[in-house]
């Protein structure tokens, strides 16, 4: 039975693999995708294994990101098996503050520079002396001087010398004041050196104290992946490890030029804006420019019932006739108050929540071509991304009562290659800047219609010609209201363009309430741009001229009831019988 046991044992070890020691690899990031929102990064690890088992250590990972995302690849001189892939933030124990190698060999260091910070204060003493001497030695020389001319003012009996001692006695006095002057500026030059060195001294003192407190603070946690391999021959590989982060993005900027003429064109040159924060730089990565959005809304949005009762507001008033703990009001055919609030809760309930759309027409992948940096601290950078010349289609159009100044559009088809992402746009007429606009999300081959600013030439004047109110009527009487417009569009332009002049009408949501429309010419688009109620006259305004446009409306309803008119498409509060406001 013990052989039999030990034979087994042995046939199990060798078919497994030997478990080889831990293998510890440094990362770089090599690739990145950047997506509107987040980016998925791409690090190598290139590592050496004998043959066996392993584990591989990566721990210059980043504190933030999605681990749930990490994914791990990999190839080499021959065939590995990743096995499991962990990832976790190692928090290393406290460290003890004063018996560590590291720490004694800095306190070592700096008694050592502090040991010499004390042996050139001594030499300074030094230097203090020879400046002592040198100013003694100046001293006797301007007293010797001074001494001699002094004797032969004051000694009737002083003989003087001649001319030949007097020249003898100036060249020494002369020569010992400039060995005397030279011996202390050399002194004071010397102490001048020494005072920088203490300084140099100082500054790697202090350097050499906060390395002995770093010393002495918590270890930095780390973010760690362990990556577990099995290899049947020795190996050298590189891993990838892939994961997200919401640390990043970018945006497209626009650069609109449009040039007039017989045939309008338009430059769109397309930008990108990139940015992260991730705490570390990217240097010289591969970067992909990605206009996929990555959403944690995965499916559309569904509307819950809407229940629609009715309540008489009658009751309302009952009630607060009532007297206060017997207000059991039973009315046939009507409900109580508290019931009657009901419709407004489910009216509140039953509103959907804002409907996003993620992802919109075909992706679109633009691969930088040259190696990229991204600073990690946030910075911007810009990158032209490509650029398209197309010919457009010009237009202007106008809302005189709003503004009496024409508008210049362009319209166009979006033939780049993939959907255009919403971003700013800097615009210019004819190598003029005309300002900032915005472009919407266009899908590929959708049109596209942008804003290039007023159209100097065209104005639309706009005057009211009527506008009253009154009522008619004996037994019953009718309200009436009466507004009356005229709109003249005048063109000093060489050329002809397409107009389009804008005007509303109230739009009625009640039976009682007639709306009566008068235009002249009538408009050539009614409920234009999906707007109920809003006229649109659409012609070409020939150069050098004028076109007139009268437009009115009268409203009539009956005269019980008062007239409320609302440019929004909330609910509208109509004034009921009893005067209360109910919901139509």
């Amino acid at each position: 039975m013990k052989t039999l046991f030990a034979t087994t044992a042995l046939a199990m070890l060798t078919t497994l693999p030997a478990f080889a020691a831990v293998i510890e690899s440094d990362s770089t990031i090599d690739a990145a995708t950047v997506f509107p929102e987040g980016a998925t990064i791409t690090r190598k690890a290139e590592f050496s294994a004998d043959a066996g088992k392993h584990q591989i250590i990566i721990d210059d990972l980043p504190m933030y990101f999605d681990a749930t995302s990490l994914r791990v690849t990999g190839e080499g001189t021959a065939a590995f098996r990743i096995v499991s892939v962990d990832h976790r933030i190692r928090r290393l124990p406290p460290r003890k503050e004063f018996d560590t190698d590291a720490y004694k060999a800095l306190e070592a260091e700096r008694e050592a520079l502090e040991d010499r910070r004390e042996d050139l204060m001594f030499d300074i003493q030094a230097v203090d002396l020879k400046i002592a001497v040198a100013e003694g030695r100046l001293k006797m020389v301007e007293n010797l001087m001074e001494r001699e001319p002094q004797r032969l003012v004051n000694v009737a009996a002083y003989t003087p010398r001649d001319a030949t001692d007097w020249g003898q006695t100036i060249g020494v006095l002369a020569e010992q004041m400039d060995i005397a002057l030279t011996a202390k500026l050399l002194a004071e030059r010397e102490k001048q050196d020494l005072f920088d060195n203490i300084a140099d001294l100082d500054e790697d003192i202090d350097k050499l104290e906060q390395r002995m407190l770093a010393t002495r603070l918590p270890a930095q946690e780390k973010s760690v992946a362990t990556i577990e391999i099995v290899a049947d021959t020795a190996i050298e590989g590189t891993l990838n490890l892939e994961y997200r982060t919401d640390a990043a993005g970018w945006q497209p900027i626009y650069d609109l030029r449009l040039t007039q003429g017989e045939e309008a064109t338009l430059n769109i040159e397309r930008h990108a804006r990139i940015h992260q924060h991730t705490g570390e730089a990217w240097d010289d990565v591969t970067l992909t420019l990605s206009t996929a959005r990555p959403s944690l809304r995965m499916d559309a949005p569904m509307f819950a019932s809407q229940i629609a009762r009715l309540w008489n507001p009658k009751v309302e008033e009952r009630m607060r006739d009532s007297i206060a703990g017997e207000a059991d009001v039973n009315v046939q055919g009507v409900m109580p108050l508290r019931t009657a609030q009901a419709p407004m809760r489910s009216l509140t309930e039953a509103t959907p929540e804002p409907v996003r759309f993620e992802t919109r027409g075909r992706t679109l992948i633009f691969k930088i071509t040259e190696p990229a940096d991204i600073d990690g601290d946030g910075t911007t950078r810009q990158l032209l991304i490509d650029a398209s010349r197309t010919t457009v289609d010009v237009s202007a159009r106008a809302t005189p009562r709003l503004d009496p100044s024409a508008y210049l559009y362009a319209t166009l088809d979006n033939t780049f290659n993939g959907p255009i992402l919403p971003g700013a746009a800097s615009t210019y007429v004819d190598g003029a800047f005309i300002g900032q606009s915005y472009l919407p999300f266009t899908a590929q081959d959708a049109e596209l219609t942008l804003p290039f600013g007023a159209l100097d030439g065209v104005t639309i004047s706009s005057e009211i010609k009527d506008r009253e109110t009154g009522d008619y009527g004996i037994l019953s009487t009718t309200n009436t209201q009466v507004e009356a417009f005229e709109f003249v569009a005048t063109s000093v332009l060489p050329y002809d363009v397409p107009l389009t002049i804008y005007d509303r009408a109230p739009v009625s949501e009640d039976e009682d309430l007639v709306v009566d429309i008068t235009a002249a010419p009538r408009p050539t688009t009614e409920n234009a741009e999906g707007v109920r109620g809003l006229a649109a006259w659409t012609f070409d305004m020939k150069a050098n001229s004028e076109t007139v446009i009268t437009f009115g409306y009268e409203l009539s309803w009956p005269g019980e009831q008062e007239l409320q008119l609302t440019s929004t498409d909330w609910p509208i509060l109509h004034e009921g019988s009893t005067g209360s406001f109910v919901f139509r």
